[in-house]
């Protein structure tokens, strides 16, 4: 049962308490941020009702139970909510919860207006228990230099004379220093466009919450997605959200503009035709600019490298001179001493002849003989027959069935599909039938079970009603739309059986 449930006299029992626990984790283990932040304001209310004497028996399960939501919910707390949950109630967090306590405050940090960042770190500098293992980390949060502050500032500038650099590396650095000054300067002046699609968010909601709050929380949730802190599904999920748990509340067309105007900003902001410009106007500066000698002392090493390859080209020709003055006097000669002679057949012929005697060779008379005759084989005329012949008929290998594979009953649970589930009986009942599998494995081993509800999370049934349910949401679909389409919904899930598949993973604990 969820928390929100219990209330009264009954949150004061042991019994209950523990089951409240329970709840607890499983809020946190599936990272249900607006549940725990439902769940421990509701906690919160109804123990502020009560008197002090009569919760503090069990007061500091309960600071332990909303601490650890508290600090899931981080991103969704006011100052107030933050500054007691670093100051008096780190020591109830188990070391699990320090990972998305650290993502939560970072989160919270960027939803927060720039001019005040400062000042609320140092605030809650002060409030963090320096005795808590998680202050460490909270405080490099904190700090100052995660901030990025800095990015804004004037570029660092490398010395041409540095030691250890030269003038090419130092150049590049001061390239790429200028590059991020200018990129992210436009990257992190978010604040003024985040006010301004605030209010244009608030006109497209047709809401009754007041403008003011409602702006203030639109304009964190965009800053949030402009600075990268958030994802576009992340902010489709905060702007479908009930107000009440920390949402916008938009549905149909209001989310669906509000998601389009949203995502337009964040391509505007992180275009690559600033990086681009940027980069192409500080390239064109430097370092050629402002190293002045390095462009010398290249082109003399350039000049150099010319005059060589000159120098080996001249010897190469002059090498190659004389060869071909000789060849010419050669020619030259043996023209003119071939035109001295007659010219005539004669002379050819005899010259031609002199200078290469053909080889004698033999004159063989031609054999008048008589061929010999080559004595060849009779072929043997093939049999035939009337029988008809019958070739030789080779069997197929026999076709081998699938071996058949053994399934535990733990691993049953990772190939329940919506036909097992509607096998069952309806939806109460195969509720009542995997959940008696479950203790069934129980009974035998606590490992068996924990297995069986992991395979369970990984089942068709399972990723079909995930699908849907998140499918839907980012296209801002209500459930029975969403059920209603063919292309999310193809084995057409009844709203029933998809009510009873998230009550089955309730109850898979």
């Amino acid at each position: 049962m969820p928390i929100t449930q219990y209330s009264g006299k009954n949150l004061l029992e042991r019994d209950i308490v523990s089951k409240i626990t329970k709840e607890a984790d499983a809020v946190v283990r599936n990272k249900d941020v607006s549940q725990a932040w439902q769940a421990s304001a509701h906690l919160k209310r109804e123990l502020a009702s009560m008197p002090q004497e009569s919760i503090a028996p069990v007061l500091d399960s309960y600071r332990r139970i909303t601490s650890k939501l508290k600090a899931l919910a981080l991103p969704l707390l006011d100052a107030a909510e933050v500054e007691h949950l670093l100051e008096h109630n780190l020591g109830f967090l188990d070391t699990g919860g320090e990972e998305y306590l650290v993502q939560g405050l970072s989160a919270w940090l960027a939803s927060q207006p720039d001019n005040a960042v400062s000042k609320l770190k140092q605030k809650l500098q002060s409030k963090v228990d320096k005795t808590s293992p998680f202050a460490p980390k909270i405080l490099s949060v904190l700090s100052d230099h995660n901030q990025g502050s800095d990015i804004d500032s004037e570029p660092a500038i490398v010395s041409e004379n540095d030691e250890f650099l030269n003038a090419k590396e130092a150049g590049e650095i001061n390239t790429h220093s200028k590059v991020v000054q200018a990129v992210g300067a436009k990257v992190r002046n978010t604040a003024a466009e985040a006010e301004s699609l605030a209010h244009q968010i608030y006109s497209l909601s047709q809401t009754n919450s007041p403008e003011h709050g409602f702006a203030k929380r639109a304009k964190a949730l965009i800053d949030s997605r402009l600075r990268d802190v958030r994802t576009s599904l992340d902010i489709s999920q905060y702007l479908s959200r009930p107000y009440e748990a920390g949402g916008l509340g938009l549905t149909g067309e209001a989310l669906e503009k509000s998601s389009q105007i949203i995502e337009d900003s964040y391509n505007r902001t992180h275009t690559n035709n600033n990086l681009k410009t940027a980069l192409n106007r500080t390239v064109s500066e430097g370092p050629t600019g402002r190293f002045p000698h390095e462009s010398t002392s290249q082109q003399n090493v350039d000049s150099g490298i010319i005059s060589h390859r000159k120098n080996l080209s001249s010897k190469s020709e002059k090498k190659q001179i004389p060869q071909k003055k000789e060849a010419k006097i050669q020619i030259d000669e043996l023209i003119k001493k071939e035109a001295s002679q007659d010219i005539g057949i004669e002379n050819i012929v005899k010259s031609s002849s002199a200078k290469q005697p053909l080889p004698s060779k033999p004159i063989q008379k031609p054999d008048q003989s008589k061929p010999k005759q080559i004595q060849q084989k009779p072929i043997p005329r093939a049999q035939t027959s009337q029988k008809p012949r019958l070739d030789d008929i080779v069997g197929s290998a026999p076709k081998q069935r699938p071996q058949a594979q053994v399934v535990g009953l733990s691993g049953e649970f990772k190939t329940i599909d919506l036909q097992d589930f509607r096998a069952a009986g309806g939806a109460n009942s195969a509720i009542q039938h995997f959940v008696g599998k479950i203790k069934a494995l129980e009974s035998q081993s606590v490992a068996d079970k924990m297995e069986a509800i992991d395979n369970f999370k990984q089942s068709p049934v399972y990723k079909q009603y995930l699908g849907i349910g998140d499918e839907g949401l980012a296209q801002g679909k209500n459930l029975s739309k969403a059920l209603a389409d063919a292309s999310l919904n193809p084995d057409k899930m009844t709203q029933e059986e998809f009510f009873a598949i998230a009550d089955l993973n309730s109850k898979l604990k």
